[in-house]
Protein backbone atom coordinates (compact mmCIF):
# COMPACT_ATOMS: atom_id res chain seq x y z
CA UNK A 1 0.00 0.00 0.00
CA UNK A 2 1.50 3.24 -0.84
CA UNK A 3 0.30 6.88 -0.10
CA UNK A 4 2.07 10.25 0.24
CA UNK A 5 1.73 12.76 2.73
CA UNK A 6 0.75 15.99 0.84
CA UNK A 7 0.50 19.90 1.12
CA UNK A 8 -3.33 21.27 0.41
CA UNK A 9 -2.74 24.76 1.36
CA UNK A 10 -0.70 26.86 -1.28
CA UNK A 11 0.66 28.87 1.54
CA UNK A 12 0.88 26.10 3.80
CA UNK A 13 4.49 25.68 5.15
CA UNK A 14 4.38 22.54 7.22
CA UNK A 15 1.23 20.67 8.31
CA UNK A 16 0.78 21.87 11.71
CA UNK A 17 1.03 25.62 10.78
CA UNK A 18 0.58 28.20 7.58
CA UNK A 19 1.80 31.46 6.95
CA UNK A 20 -1.11 34.39 6.73
CA UNK A 21 -0.97 37.34 5.16
CA UNK A 22 0.95 39.15 7.20
CA UNK A 23 4.01 36.65 7.46
CA UNK A 24 3.24 34.81 10.84
CA UNK A 25 2.19 31.37 11.25
CA UNK A 26 -0.73 30.10 12.51
CA UNK A 27 -0.40 26.66 14.07
CA UNK A 28 -2.67 23.81 15.29
CA UNK A 29 -4.96 24.94 18.14
CA UNK A 30 -7.38 22.85 19.96
CA UNK A 31 -8.68 25.64 22.40
CA UNK A 32 -11.65 26.09 21.50
CA UNK A 33 -12.26 22.88 20.65
CA UNK A 34 -15.23 21.64 18.48
CA UNK A 35 -17.87 18.66 20.30
CA UNK A 36 -20.55 16.73 18.24
CA UNK A 37 -23.94 18.90 18.80
CA UNK A 38 -26.22 17.54 21.39
CA UNK A 39 -28.80 17.06 19.20
CA UNK A 40 -31.35 14.14 18.36
CA UNK A 41 -29.47 14.00 14.51
CA UNK A 42 -25.86 16.15 14.30
CA UNK A 43 -24.43 14.34 11.28
CA UNK A 44 -24.59 12.39 8.42
CA UNK A 45 -25.67 8.60 9.87
CA UNK A 46 -26.74 9.78 13.28
CA UNK A 47 -22.98 9.19 15.22
CA UNK A 48 -19.71 9.74 14.87
CA UNK A 49 -19.96 5.76 14.21
CA UNK A 50 -22.37 5.74 11.32
CA UNK A 51 -24.95 3.67 13.23
CA UNK A 52 -27.76 5.65 11.11
CA UNK A 53 -29.77 4.98 14.70
CA UNK A 54 -31.65 6.88 17.14
CA UNK A 55 -32.48 5.31 20.44
CA UNK A 56 -36.10 5.31 22.22
CA UNK A 57 -38.27 6.92 20.24
CA UNK A 58 -41.02 5.85 18.02
CA UNK A 59 -42.96 7.20 14.82
CA UNK A 60 -47.04 7.41 14.74
CA UNK A 61 -49.05 4.77 13.50
CA UNK A 62 -50.37 6.48 10.17
CA UNK A 63 -47.46 9.24 9.81
CA UNK A 64 -47.97 12.18 7.66
CA UNK A 65 -46.38 14.95 5.97
CA UNK A 66 -46.61 18.12 8.57
CA UNK A 67 -44.73 20.80 6.62
CA UNK A 68 -42.97 21.36 3.31
CA UNK A 69 -40.00 23.77 2.11
CA UNK A 70 -39.55 24.98 -1.56
CA UNK A 71 -36.05 26.43 -2.01
CA UNK A 72 -36.23 28.24 -5.30
CA UNK A 73 -39.10 30.68 -4.08
CA UNK A 74 -38.01 30.30 -0.05
CA UNK A 75 -41.41 29.24 0.69
CA UNK A 76 -42.87 27.00 3.11
CA UNK A 77 -46.38 25.46 4.61
CA UNK A 78 -47.64 23.17 7.36
CA UNK A 79 -50.14 20.65 5.96
CA UNK A 80 -53.20 22.25 8.68
CA UNK A 81 -55.71 20.50 5.93
CA UNK A 82 -55.15 17.62 2.96
CA UNK A 83 -55.05 20.65 0.39
CA UNK A 84 -53.47 23.12 2.53
CA UNK A 85 -50.04 23.06 0.47
CA UNK A 86 -51.67 21.75 -3.07
CA UNK A 87 -50.03 24.76 -4.70
CA UNK A 88 -46.31 24.25 -3.07
CA UNK A 89 -46.76 20.28 -3.72
CA UNK A 90 -47.50 20.84 -6.90
CA UNK A 91 -44.13 23.06 -7.67
CA UNK A 92 -42.07 20.60 -5.52
CA UNK A 93 -42.88 18.22 -8.42
CA UNK A 94 -40.67 19.42 -10.41
CA UNK A 95 -42.70 20.70 -13.33
CA UNK A 96 -40.01 22.99 -14.49
CA UNK A 97 -40.00 26.05 -12.41
CA UNK A 98 -37.08 24.07 -9.90
CA UNK A 99 -33.78 24.52 -11.71
CA UNK A 100 -31.97 21.46 -11.56
CA UNK A 101 -28.84 23.13 -9.62
CA UNK A 102 -31.59 23.63 -6.86
CA UNK A 103 -31.94 19.65 -5.92
CA UNK A 104 -30.89 18.49 -2.53
CA UNK A 105 -28.81 15.45 -2.42
CA UNK A 106 -27.14 16.30 1.42
CA UNK A 107 -28.96 15.46 4.47
CA UNK A 108 -30.86 17.31 6.90
CA UNK A 109 -28.66 17.83 10.55
CA UNK A 110 -29.87 19.43 13.77
CA UNK A 111 -28.03 21.95 16.01
CA UNK A 112 -28.01 21.43 19.84
CA UNK A 113 -31.70 21.27 21.43
CA UNK A 114 -32.72 20.41 18.11
CA UNK A 115 -33.24 24.01 17.58
CA UNK A 116 -32.23 24.44 13.99
CA UNK A 117 -32.21 22.82 10.71
CA UNK A 118 -29.26 23.08 8.67
CA UNK A 119 -29.01 21.42 4.85
CA UNK A 120 -27.13 22.30 1.92
CA UNK A 121 -28.29 22.42 -1.38
CA UNK A 122 -26.58 22.39 -5.08
CA UNK A 123 -27.43 26.05 -5.58
CA UNK A 124 -24.60 27.01 -2.90
CA UNK A 125 -26.47 27.41 -0.40
CA UNK A 126 -27.02 26.19 3.43
CA UNK A 127 -30.28 26.77 4.48
CA UNK A 128 -31.38 26.94 8.11
CA UNK A 129 -34.88 25.77 8.90
CA UNK A 130 -37.31 26.12 12.06
CA UNK A 131 -37.56 22.69 12.57
CA UNK A 132 -41.23 23.41 13.72
CA UNK A 133 -42.97 25.34 10.71
CA UNK A 134 -40.39 24.80 7.81
CA UNK A 135 -39.98 28.19 7.73
CA UNK A 136 -36.85 29.76 6.44
CA UNK A 137 -34.63 31.40 9.10
CA UNK A 138 -33.87 35.16 8.50
CA UNK A 139 -31.14 36.29 6.99
CA UNK A 140 -29.70 38.22 10.37
CA UNK A 141 -30.47 35.23 11.91
CA UNK A 142 -28.12 32.32 9.50
CA UNK A 143 -27.27 33.14 5.99
CA UNK A 144 -24.14 31.37 3.89
CA UNK A 145 -23.75 31.10 -0.16
CA UNK A 146 -20.48 29.55 -1.85
CA UNK A 147 -19.80 30.02 -5.30
CA UNK A 148 -20.36 25.66 -5.90
CA UNK A 149 -22.72 23.13 -5.09
CA UNK A 150 -23.01 21.97 -1.58
CA UNK A 151 -23.21 17.77 -1.96
CA UNK A 152 -21.81 16.91 1.75
CA UNK A 153 -23.88 16.77 4.50
CA UNK A 154 -22.86 18.95 6.93
CA UNK A 155 -21.73 18.09 11.15
CA UNK A 156 -23.10 20.47 13.74
CA UNK A 157 -20.50 21.28 16.32
CA UNK A 158 -20.24 23.57 19.04
CA UNK A 159 -17.15 25.22 19.52
CA UNK A 160 -16.41 27.84 22.70
CA UNK A 161 -19.16 28.33 24.26
CA UNK A 162 -22.25 25.76 25.29
CA UNK A 163 -24.56 28.18 22.33
CA UNK A 164 -22.20 28.62 20.04
CA UNK A 165 -23.32 26.59 17.13
CA UNK A 166 -21.31 25.60 14.14
CA UNK A 167 -20.91 23.67 11.16
CA UNK A 168 -18.53 21.55 9.16
CA UNK A 169 -19.01 21.19 5.61
CA UNK A 170 -18.11 20.95 2.18
CA UNK A 171 -18.65 21.95 -1.20
CA UNK A 172 -17.72 21.28 -4.82
CA UNK A 173 -15.69 23.83 -5.11
CA UNK A 174 -12.81 21.78 -3.25
CA UNK A 175 -13.02 23.85 0.12
CA UNK A 176 -13.75 22.47 3.48
CA UNK A 177 -16.29 25.04 5.51
CA UNK A 178 -16.14 26.41 9.56
CA UNK A 179 -18.97 28.80 9.83
CA UNK A 180 -20.66 29.57 13.26
CA UNK A 181 -24.47 30.46 14.01
CA UNK A 182 -24.73 33.04 11.88
CA UNK A 183 -23.36 31.39 8.80
CA UNK A 184 -20.03 33.81 9.03
CA UNK A 185 -16.79 31.91 8.06
CA UNK A 186 -14.81 31.49 11.19
CA UNK A 187 -11.58 33.23 11.53
CA UNK A 188 -7.97 32.05 11.18
CA UNK A 189 -7.44 29.97 7.59
CA UNK A 190 -11.37 28.70 6.96
CA UNK A 191 -11.99 27.98 4.39
CA UNK A 192 -9.93 25.00 4.48
CA UNK A 193 -8.70 23.95 0.44
CA UNK A 194 -8.66 19.99 -0.36
CA UNK A 195 -8.08 18.68 -3.84
CA UNK A 196 -11.08 17.50 -5.69
CA UNK A 197 -14.68 17.34 -4.10
CA UNK A 198 -15.91 16.37 -0.72
CA UNK A 199 -18.96 13.74 -1.64
CA UNK A 200 -18.63 12.35 2.03
CA UNK A 201 -19.23 14.29 4.96
CA UNK A 202 -17.18 15.35 7.33
CA UNK A 203 -16.77 13.57 10.84
CA UNK A 204 -14.67 14.75 14.31
CA UNK A 205 -12.87 12.71 16.82
CA UNK A 206 -12.55 13.42 20.37
CA UNK A 207 -9.94 16.14 20.20
CA UNK A 208 -11.94 17.80 17.48
CA UNK A 209 -9.77 16.94 14.43
CA UNK A 210 -11.89 17.14 11.41
CA UNK A 211 -11.80 14.44 8.40
CA UNK A 212 -12.35 14.11 5.35
CA UNK A 213 -11.56 12.60 2.17
CA UNK A 214 -11.87 13.62 -1.71
CA UNK A 215 -12.46 13.00 -5.36
CA UNK A 216 -8.77 14.24 -5.78
CA UNK A 217 -7.59 10.46 -3.37
CA UNK A 218 -7.05 12.86 -0.29
CA UNK A 219 -7.76 11.97 3.07
CA UNK A 220 -7.00 15.30 5.50
CA UNK A 221 -7.62 16.21 8.79
CA UNK A 222 -7.88 19.54 10.27
CA UNK A 223 -7.58 21.20 13.42
CA UNK A 224 -10.70 23.32 14.96
CA UNK A 225 -8.72 26.33 13.71
CA UNK A 226 -8.41 25.46 10.04
CA UNK A 227 -4.76 23.96 9.97
CA UNK A 228 -4.10 20.90 8.49
CA UNK A 229 -2.74 17.86 10.77
CA UNK A 230 -2.30 16.14 7.95
CA UNK A 231 -2.85 15.24 4.08
CA UNK A 232 -2.64 11.31 2.93
CA UNK A 233 -2.97 11.10 -1.14
CA UNK A 234 -4.38 8.16 -2.61
CA UNK A 235 -4.54 6.87 -6.10
CA UNK A 236 -8.15 6.92 -6.43
CA UNK A 237 -11.44 8.87 -4.59
CA UNK A 238 -11.70 9.00 -0.71
CA UNK A 239 -15.52 9.65 -1.14
CA UNK A 240 -16.48 7.55 1.76
CA UNK A 241 -17.63 9.45 4.98
CA UNK A 242 -15.47 8.08 7.70
CA UNK A 243 -15.97 6.44 10.76
CA UNK A 244 -14.94 7.10 14.78
CA UNK A 245 -14.80 4.30 17.27
CA UNK A 246 -14.39 4.49 20.87
CA UNK A 247 -10.24 4.81 21.42
CA UNK A 248 -10.64 7.65 18.36
CA UNK A 249 -9.37 5.70 15.48
CA UNK A 250 -10.58 6.84 12.06
CA UNK A 251 -11.94 4.21 9.24
CA UNK A 252 -12.83 5.39 5.69
CA UNK A 253 -12.93 3.67 2.47
CA UNK A 254 -12.08 4.55 -1.16
CA UNK A 255 -12.29 3.99 -4.62
CA UNK A 256 -8.86 1.89 -4.49
CA UNK A 257 -10.96 -1.02 -3.76
CA UNK A 258 -9.51 -0.12 0.19
CA UNK A 259 -10.80 -0.09 3.63
CA UNK A 260 -8.21 1.80 5.75
CA UNK A 261 -7.43 2.67 10.01
CA UNK A 262 -5.63 5.59 10.71
CA UNK A 263 -5.15 7.68 13.89
CA UNK A 264 -5.72 11.46 14.39
CA UNK A 265 -2.29 12.30 13.00
CA UNK A 266 -2.76 10.42 9.64
CA UNK A 267 -1.20 7.33 10.73
CA UNK A 268 -2.02 4.07 8.74
CA UNK A 269 -2.55 1.49 10.97
CA UNK A 270 -3.84 -0.89 8.49
CA UNK A 271 -5.14 -1.52 4.98
CA UNK A 272 -7.86 -3.83 3.77
CA UNK A 273 -8.56 -5.32 0.48
CA UNK A 274 -12.11 -5.14 -0.70
CA UNK A 275 -13.64 -6.46 -4.02
CA UNK A 276 -15.07 -3.12 -4.84
CA UNK A 277 -14.83 0.69 -3.85
CA UNK A 278 -16.14 1.63 -0.76
CA UNK A 279 -17.94 4.96 -1.41
CA UNK A 280 -20.61 4.50 1.41
CA UNK A 281 -20.26 5.07 5.45
CA UNK A 282 -17.97 3.29 7.21
CA UNK A 283 -19.88 1.83 9.92
CA UNK A 284 -18.66 1.21 13.42
CA UNK A 285 -19.73 -1.10 16.32
CA UNK A 286 -18.39 -0.47 19.10
CA UNK A 287 -19.94 -2.59 21.80
CA UNK A 288 -20.39 -6.33 20.60
CA UNK A 289 -21.18 -8.46 23.36
CA UNK A 290 -19.42 -10.96 21.86
CA UNK A 291 -16.17 -8.91 21.86
CA UNK A 292 -16.95 -6.46 24.83
CA UNK A 293 -13.36 -4.85 24.49
CA UNK A 294 -13.26 -4.90 20.67
CA UNK A 295 -13.86 -2.06 17.87
CA UNK A 296 -16.09 -3.77 14.87
CA UNK A 297 -16.09 -2.18 11.59
CA UNK A 298 -18.80 -2.56 8.80
CA UNK A 299 -18.10 -1.53 5.72
CA UNK A 300 -20.43 -2.73 2.16
CA UNK A 301 -18.53 -2.12 -1.31
CA UNK A 302 -20.20 -1.01 -4.01
CA UNK A 303 -20.83 -4.78 -5.19
CA UNK A 304 -22.64 -5.05 -1.96
CA UNK A 305 -20.40 -7.41 -0.41
CA UNK A 306 -20.23 -6.70 3.08
CA UNK A 307 -17.36 -7.02 5.87
CA UNK A 308 -16.68 -7.55 9.28
CA UNK A 309 -13.35 -6.26 10.53
CA UNK A 310 -12.13 -5.76 14.06
CA UNK A 311 -10.18 -2.80 15.01
CA UNK A 312 -6.77 -4.76 14.78
CA UNK A 313 -7.45 -5.78 11.20
CA UNK A 314 -8.82 -8.83 11.36
CA UNK A 315 -11.74 -10.23 9.09
CA UNK A 316 -14.05 -11.98 10.35
CA UNK A 317 -15.90 -12.66 7.36
CA UNK A 318 -16.72 -10.79 4.08
CA UNK A 319 -20.39 -11.56 1.90
CA UNK A 320 -22.14 -11.18 -0.59
CA UNK A 321 -25.59 -9.65 -0.10
CA UNK A 322 -26.49 -7.51 -3.29
CA UNK A 323 -25.82 -4.63 -5.42
CA UNK A 324 -25.03 -1.98 -6.65
CA UNK A 325 -24.99 -0.21 -3.08
CA UNK A 326 -24.82 3.12 -2.90
CA UNK A 327 -26.59 3.80 0.06
CA UNK A 328 -24.80 3.08 3.82
CA UNK A 329 -25.71 0.42 6.04
CA UNK A 330 -27.67 0.98 9.51
CA UNK A 331 -27.23 -1.16 12.89
CA UNK A 332 -29.64 -1.81 15.68
CA UNK A 333 -29.49 -4.91 17.94
CA UNK A 334 -28.04 -7.97 16.08
CA UNK A 335 -29.52 -6.57 12.25
CA UNK A 336 -27.31 -4.49 9.54
CA UNK A 337 -29.74 -2.78 7.44
CA UNK A 338 -28.35 -2.90 3.70
CA UNK A 339 -29.61 -1.19 0.98
CA UNK A 340 -28.56 -3.04 -2.49
CA UNK A 341 -30.18 -3.00 -5.82
CA UNK A 342 -34.02 -2.89 -5.37
CA UNK A 343 -34.18 -4.78 -1.86
CA UNK A 344 -33.66 -4.27 1.76
CA UNK A 345 -31.64 -6.56 3.73
CA UNK A 346 -30.86 -7.44 7.13
CA UNK A 347 -28.01 -9.44 8.14
CA UNK A 348 -27.14 -10.77 11.30
CA UNK A 349 -23.80 -8.52 12.32
CA UNK A 350 -22.06 -11.67 13.83
CA UNK A 351 -22.50 -13.78 10.78
CA UNK A 352 -23.41 -12.11 8.38
CA UNK A 353 -25.88 -14.65 7.50
CA UNK A 354 -29.37 -13.09 5.92
CA UNK A 355 -32.37 -12.52 8.49
CA UNK A 356 -34.35 -11.50 5.89
CA UNK A 357 -34.80 -9.36 2.49
CA UNK A 358 -37.36 -7.26 1.15
CA UNK A 359 -38.14 -6.38 -2.85
CA UNK A 360 -38.63 -2.98 -3.04
CA UNK A 361 -39.41 -2.17 -6.60
CA UNK A 362 -37.11 0.61 -7.06
CA UNK A 363 -33.86 2.10 -6.35
CA UNK A 364 -32.92 2.64 -3.18
CA UNK A 365 -29.81 6.09 -3.00
CA UNK A 366 -31.10 7.40 0.34
CA UNK A 367 -29.38 5.84 3.35
CA UNK A 368 -31.96 3.92 5.67
CA UNK A 369 -32.47 5.61 9.38
CA UNK A 370 -33.51 3.01 12.24
CA UNK A 371 -35.92 3.83 15.35
CA UNK A 372 -35.63 2.01 17.70
CA UNK A 373 -38.60 2.13 20.62
CA UNK A 374 -38.38 1.76 24.25
CA UNK A 375 -39.25 -2.23 23.90
CA UNK A 376 -36.94 -2.46 21.31
CA UNK A 377 -38.86 -2.42 18.17
CA UNK A 378 -37.20 -1.23 15.32
CA UNK A 379 -38.53 0.43 12.19
CA UNK A 380 -36.52 1.32 9.35
CA UNK A 381 -37.23 4.68 6.65
CA UNK A 382 -35.81 5.65 3.71
CA UNK A 383 -36.05 7.22 0.02
CA UNK A 384 -36.60 6.13 -2.78
CA UNK A 385 -36.68 6.81 -6.34
CA UNK A 386 -40.33 6.96 -6.65
CA UNK A 387 -41.49 10.04 -5.10
CA UNK A 388 -41.96 8.89 -1.10
CA UNK A 389 -40.61 7.50 2.12
CA UNK A 390 -41.02 4.21 2.96
CA UNK A 391 -41.54 2.53 6.53
CA UNK A 392 -40.61 -0.96 7.66
CA UNK A 393 -40.92 -2.59 10.21
CA UNK A 394 -38.18 -5.44 11.20
CA UNK A 395 -40.36 -8.52 13.04
CA UNK A 396 -36.85 -10.47 13.46
CA UNK A 397 -37.08 -13.04 10.68
CA UNK A 398 -38.95 -11.17 8.48
CA UNK A 399 -39.81 -7.95 7.21
CA UNK A 400 -43.27 -6.17 7.83
CA UNK A 401 -45.48 -4.86 5.31
CA UNK A 402 -44.12 -1.61 4.15
CA UNK A 403 -45.64 2.07 4.69
CA UNK A 404 -45.29 4.37 1.66
CA UNK A 405 -45.87 8.23 2.86
CA UNK A 406 -46.12 9.84 -0.68
CA UNK A 407 -44.15 13.03 -1.45
CA UNK A 408 -44.41 15.44 -4.22
CA UNK A 409 -41.32 16.76 -3.99
CA UNK A 410 -39.68 13.80 -6.38
CA UNK A 411 -36.87 11.23 -6.08
CA UNK A 412 -35.41 11.32 -2.83
CA UNK A 413 -31.62 10.58 -2.75
CA UNK A 414 -31.30 12.26 0.45
CA UNK A 415 -30.89 10.61 3.82
CA UNK A 416 -33.74 10.89 6.21
CA UNK A 417 -32.50 12.66 9.89
CA UNK A 418 -34.81 11.97 13.06
CA UNK A 419 -35.99 14.19 15.76
CA UNK A 420 -36.98 13.15 19.39
CA UNK A 421 -39.54 15.11 21.58
CA UNK A 422 -39.32 14.74 25.27
CA UNK A 423 -42.54 12.34 24.96
CA UNK A 424 -40.11 9.59 22.64
CA UNK A 425 -42.73 10.95 19.26
CA UNK A 426 -40.38 10.87 16.41
CA UNK A 427 -40.67 13.26 13.22
CA UNK A 428 -38.58 12.29 9.98
CA UNK A 429 -36.94 15.14 7.77
CA UNK A 430 -36.24 14.46 4.32
CA UNK A 431 -35.38 16.33 1.23
CA UNK A 432 -36.29 16.09 -2.55
CA UNK A 433 -34.68 16.44 -6.09
CA UNK A 434 -37.37 17.99 -6.12
CA UNK A 435 -35.82 20.98 -3.96
CA UNK A 436 -38.20 20.57 -1.16
CA UNK A 437 -37.84 19.55 2.28
CA UNK A 438 -40.52 17.80 4.34
CA UNK A 439 -41.30 16.69 7.62
CA UNK A 440 -43.15 13.66 8.27
CA UNK A 441 -44.85 12.88 11.56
Amino acid sequence: MKHTSILLFAVLATTIGCSSGGGSTIHCEFDPGSTLAASSWPKFRHDVQNTGRIENTSLAPAPKPVWVFRAHTNESCTYDSPDACAALDAACQGDGENPPFEQFVASPVFSKGDKRLFIGNQNGRMYALDPSTGAKLPTDNFSFQTDFAIHSTAIAVTRGGPDDDALFFSSEGGSLFHVNKTGTTEATVWPALITGIGLGSPNITADGTVFLGSTGGIFAGFCPNGVLRFGDSFPDPVSSTPGVDRNNTIYAGSADNQVRAFNSTGRIFWAIATAAPVSTAVLIDDYDAALPTDNIVYPVDQDGHLYRIRAQGVVDYAVKVNGPVVASPALAGDHLYIAGGNELFARNKSSGAPSWGLDLGTTVHSSPAVLVDSAGKRVIVFGTDNRGLLVVEDEGTTAGTPTVIPLAGGSIVSSPAVTRDTNGNATIYVATLGGCVYAVR
